[in-house]
């Protein structure tokens, strides 16, 4: 995805925290894009991007969940550029590490991720720091648009000159 990509479907995640996948948690969910084995590497990779720290990570406030969803209903271009992306992705850890990233250790995931990061990969690679850069974006912006990390954007309490005057409406108070 381009940057103004990103930004559209930032437009489209502002109704994100309304959507009911968090009542869903106990319930067994399907992927509509993902294959199972997909889903969880986007789970993982997510998590990976914004851990759990004293707070829930990416995986808790299932950001999976939301990129399928997002690719689901956006355009089939950024949809099948994404997809390219991630089995890109797959493969170059499976020849890299030999075992698909959710089983990478913690360590390992992380020096899977630096040379994306760094774009210092060699040629060839370009599809695999799109996408990282890509899940990297949607990460952020889908975790920070959840009830969980709203919370952790506010855990120390919203600024009393920009915050509402009705703080018991807001998970994060004020």
């Amino acid at each position: 995805m381009r940057r103004r990509d990103i930004l559209k479907a930032g437009a489209a995640l502002s109704a994100l925290p309304n959507l009911p996948l968090h009542a869903q948690a106990g319930s067994e969910w399907k992927p509509a894009v993902f294959t199972a084995g997909q889903a969880e590497t986007v789970a993982a990779l997510a998590e990976a991007i914004i851990p759990r720290t004293d707070t829930p990570g990416a995986r808790e406030a299932q950001v999976h969940r939301y990129i399928d969803l997002l690719l689901r209903d956006g355009p089939a271009r950024e949809r099948e550029r994404f997809l390219a992306g991630l089995r890109w992705f797959e493969e170059y850890v499976l020849k890299t590490f030999g075992k698909a990233f959710p089983e990478l250790t913690a360590e390992e995931q992380t020096r899977a991720l630096t040379p994306l990061a760094e774009a210092k990969l060699t040629a060839g690679a370009e599809p695999g720091q799109q996408f990282f850069r890509t899940m990297k974006a949607l990460t952020s912006r889908i975790y920070y648009n959840t009830a969980i990390g709203f919370r952790e954007l506010n855990k120390g309490g919203v600024p009393k000159t920009w915050a509402c005057p009705h703080p018991e409406k807001y998970a994060g108070g004020g």
